[in-house]
């Protein structure tokens, strides 16, 4: 077991699926394309980490999406200095995994995507890359030792692995996960896919 003997199996996700809030894109930044930002009517603005770089650096690959609150977008511009206009490289800003060695404990936020289907259950989904990547980090954030999970990880690394497509799954599969590996639920923020 774990060395947290808290357990987190009541804990639940903090979802701002349903929360109203206005979707914005600007043209602003080095992406021709803009960047896109989630305002919620407390003020709350979320954005990605794909707003600082160009469509270049994007197509190759190499960057992953992460979403960034306003906290975040403070620290980058005040603590590391840039802006969405600046060029240069940024390598804490290429994934979570990379940012968070920075800012250690920075909100977790995953998206949600829908699908089309007859059961409800299976509509709201998540991407297993995104769940891979954040079990680790709040792992640490818990404090715990994370070398515990390491075979429950590299089992679901191997199960969920596809090459060139991205895979999801259902929320309840998530719930059951994250139980798993006895994740404090209420440290990740559910938001629609932006």
């Amino acid at each position: 077991m774990s060395k947290c003997t808290q357990n987190f199996k009541e804990t639940t996700l903090v979802d701002y699926c349903d929360r109203e809030g206005n979707i914005s894109t600007s043209k602003k930044g080095t992406n021709p394309n803009g960047t896109c930002k989630i305002t919620y009517s407390n003020g709350e603005e979320l954005s990605s980490n794909f707003g600082y770089f160009l469509e270049e650096q994007l197509e190759t690959h190499s960057i992953k999406f992460f979403v960034l609150d306003d906290s975040d977008e403070k620290w980058i511009r005040e603590t590391m200095k840039l802006s969405e206009e600046d060029g240069e490289s940024k390598p804490f800003l290429k994934s979570l995994t990379d940012f968070v060695k920075y800012r250690e404990n920075k909100r977790i936020y995953i998206r949600e995507v829908w699908i089309t289907s007859g059961n409800p259950s299976e509509r709201r989904r998540v991407f297993t890359e995104e769940v891979l990547e954040i079990i680790p980090i709040i792992l640490k954030q818990q404090q715990s030792n994370i070398e515990e999970w390491n075979d429950l990880l590299k089992k679901y690394q191997l199960e969920w692995k596809r090459e060139h497509v991205h895979y999801s799954i259902n929320m309840e599969t998530f719930n059951s996960v994250l139980e798993e590996f006895n994740i404090n639920k209420a440290l990740i923020t559910v938001i629609i896919s932006i």
